[in-house]
């Protein structure tokens, strides 16, 4: 990414956000079990009688982002709607199917729809540090992290509903984020509870905060070994995030996966260290991001995404932590709402999972943030 967008980044209030480096949380086990150890009134994770409450104070420890201000502000699906053909006009403008190797692909993406990754492209593209170009660059990042890592759903096709929240840049700051991604994490559970049982479940919401908040409080060496810095996401790499599971994991008669062989969260009594831990998570003092004004020129140019916005209406999000991404954009029922993926390489910038879609031309990496 380059230099000037980071800092543009930063000077937004959403810095942290460039520290994780999680990567692809491919462990779709783990993300099913905390999605039914979720709970309700008040909303906590909770394991047998451990309970870790989840609250917009343990958000913003997980994710450094702004924990104060207004809250989201509500669309209409015709807003979306529009919205995602704004993105879609905006990206074919700037030559998006040039970026399809496969044309075929290109063609699947339906009418609206714009891919995760073709975003991740213009974040990452040389910048000439033309203002308009920058602000670009960054939208782009903000409209992931709501896409990947935030308010996940079934795919990674962008949402009218992230565009519309990161369109005008020199409002992020003022929106309460961490208290977005708890209710968008409550929104969730009865759809959960409906869907769970199905072959290949959905996984809705942040899951990479409940896996981090998890693994965060257990009781073993590879936590205890963690110095206490913000943002707690930040310290979690790809590899200490697989031997804590494999350390947590047990198999079941019946073949299935479970978790919590780790004999409890922390002692919230016997360790000083354990208490200055919690205090980060239970009296995290509000953060706010910087209201930056930027020049919005090409605000007009910027478009929707697909129907996963309707997840962002009251509906259930759903996020696959295996980035098992469906080309049609339109296939699920305006309910569920498909959108986008979960565990997106978001680590050299924040991610829930990792790309399954078309890559550019080129036949180099994928883009990943």
């Amino acid at each position: 990414m380059p230099e000037n967008v980071k800092l543009r980044i930063q000077q937004m209030g959403f810095g942290d956000l460039l520290k994780l480096r999680m990567g692809n949380i491919s462990d779709r086990y783990l993300g099913r079990f905390l999605l039914d150890c979720v709970k309700e009134d008040p909303l906590r994770l909770q394991i047998s009688r451990k309970v870790l409450p989840i609250t917009p104070q343990a958000v913003a420890a997980v994710f450094g982002i702004p924990s104060e201000g207004v809250s989201f502000p509500k669309f209409s699906k015709q807003e979306m709607d529009k919205a995602k053909a704004e993105l879609r006009k905006k990206c074919d403008e700037l030559g998006m199917e040039g970026l399809f190797a496969d044309k075929n692909k290109y063609q699947k993406l339906g009418t609206n729809g714009v891919p995760r990754w073709v975003l991740k492209h213009y974040v990452h593209q040389q910048s000439p540090q033309i203002p308009e170009i920058d602000e670009w660059a960054v939208k782009c990042f903000m409209m992931c992290v709501c896409n990947a890592l935030l308010f996940c759903t079934s795919n990674e096709k962008i949402t009218g509903y992230d565009y519309l929240v990161c369109k005008d840049l020199s409002s992020l700051g003022g929106y309460n984020w961490a208290k977005a991604v708890v209710d968008d994490i409550q929104s969730n559970i009865t759809w959960w509870k409906k869907r769970r049982d199905a072959t290949t479940p959905t996984l809705p919401g942040s899951i990479a905060f409940l896996v981090v908040y998890y693994l965060d409080n257990l009781e073993c060496a590879p936590v205890q070994a963690l110095p206490l810095d913000l943002p707690r996401s930040s310290l979690f790499k790809k590899d200490l995030v697989q031997k804590i599971i494999k350390l947590d994991k047990r198999t079941l008669q019946n073949g299935t996966m479970s978790f919590g062989v780790l004999p409890s969260f922390r002692n919230l009594h016997d360790m000083s260290f354990t208490l200055s831990l919690i205090d980060f998570y239970l009296h995290q003092p509000v953060s706010r991001g910087e209201n930056l004004s930027m020049d919005d020129d090409d605000d007009d140019d910027d478009d929707d995404d697909d129907d996963e916005d309707d997840a962002h209406t009251g509906q259930g999000a759903s996020a696959e932590v295996n980035d098992e991404d469906s080309e049609e954009e339109s296939q699920s029922d305006s309910t569920e709402k498909s959108g986008r993926a979960s565990e997106d390489d978001l680590s050299k910038n924040p991610s829930c999972h990792e790309d399954a879609e078309e890559e550019p031309h080129s036949s180099g990496p994928k883009q990943s943030f």
